[in-house]
């Protein structure tokens, strides 16, 4: 997970170093005066929206460490082109409507260069419609809802896989070499779990032509499995796929 935010940082510094780039190139010889040259701001400075508190906040505070140690890198080795790296983070809560007012306050009082986060897909659909409202660029390092990239915005940028792209992996693995056909299904009963769960029954049907033998939902405060794992066992699944938070799972 921190190395998505990595990822997603370093693509920030790419357009970061593009842009500074194409805004102190000198005015052509032929231009009827000479245009000043902007002075570039000591600190550029980067917002993070994330879930920071919370049942989620584990995934939240992956993104927020991951940029921690980023920007310790690169501003210990100079910063990009001498400027410093900074952040500022809003706590969103996983609330599609903190992502909103959080993503605003980043971009109208603060001034960020660019944003990273939210974590969820609900967050991130709220948010990046601010995102290219006011033209800043936006980075998903977790959601994977096929829509956060499929719906036409230029200035959202995925780090993270997506839904569809996570069923076909998992399906054709499943099927083509470990020669599972009787599979089960437990999927967290949200939108991460549910989308993530349609495409895997999705991908299961087209090409395989195999329908899950029990499909359970469980709700994401949930601990216990029991009685979503003891029906898969009774139907015979030789196999269990599940669609959830990895908070969810043993150890967490």
């Amino acid at each position: 997970m921190r190395s998505r935010s990595l990822i997603a940082l370093a693509l920030v510094v790419a357009t970061v170093v593009c842009l500074t780039a194409a805004c102190t190139q000198e005015a052509p010889k032929t231009a009827p005066k000479e245009v000043p040259k902007t002075t570039p701001p000591p600190v550029i400075t980067i917002g993070i929206v994330a879930n920071l508190t919370g049942p989620a906040a584990m995934t939240g505070n992956y993104i927020k460490n991951g940029v921690d140690m980023a920007i310790e890198e690169i501003n210990a080795a100079g910063g990009i082109k001498g400027q410093k790296l900074a952040y500022i983070a809003e706590d969103d809560e996983n609330t599609p409507a903190k992502s909103v007012s959080g993503i605003t306050k980043l971009i109208e009082k603060d001034k960020v260069f660019a944003v990273i986060g939210p974590s969820g897909s609900p967050c991130v659909l709220a948010a990046m419609e601010v995102a290219a409202r006011y033209k800043v660029p936006e980075f998903a390092p977790n959601a994977s809802n096929p829509k956060i990239t499929r719906s036409g915005n230029e200035w959202i940028f995925r780090i993270h896989a997506d839904d569809i792209l996570h069923a076909k992996t998992i399906v054709d693995y499943a099927v083509n070499e470990l020669k599972h056909k009787k599979i089960a299904i437990i999927y967290s009963n949200n939108d991460y779990g549910r989308i993530g769960m349609e495409e895997i029954v999705a991908r299961l049907n087209d090409p395989h032509k195999i329908k899950p033998l029990v499909v359970e939902a469980c709700q994401v405060t949930d601990k216990d499995f029991s009685s979503q794992i003891l029906k898969a066992k009774a139907s015979g699944a030789t196999l269990l796929v599940v669609s959830m938070y990895r908070t969810q799972y043993p150890g967490h």
